[in-house]
């Protein structure tokens, strides 16, 4: 079943409003959602979206971008998250300049 055949079913059995449905992102759900439900939020799965950046980068920095990301989406609020995320930045900025042999 696509996305629109789901959420057609919902309307069928007759809801008429969805507080939230988190998704992997796929696009034909997102738009079924848009189209069916507009005022509904669709945020992405944290797990999805975790896999697909851990596999966008080198297998031997994943174990670290992985603790980093646990790191901020475990923060209770939108700016600790930010304010936890811009530490990682500047840990990061400093262990590069570190080892970057031109920085002598």
């Amino acid at each position: 079943m696509d996305g629109r055949g789901g959420s057609q079913d919902l309307r069928s059995r007759g809801a008429t409003q969805i507080d939230l449905i988190v998704s992997d992102g796929h696009d034909g759900l997102l738009a079924a959602v848009a189209e069916l439900f507009s005022a509904t939020p669709s945020p992405r799965c944290l797990v999805h979206k975790q896999r697909n950046v851990l596999h966008a980068i080198p297998r031997r920095e994943r174990g670290d971008v992985q603790a980093e990301l646990v790191g901020i989406w475990e923060q209770p609020t939108k700016s600790e998250a930010l304010t936890h995320l811009a530490a990682e930045n500047r840990q990061g900025c400093s262990a590069l300049s570190r080892s970057d042999p031109q920085s002598d």
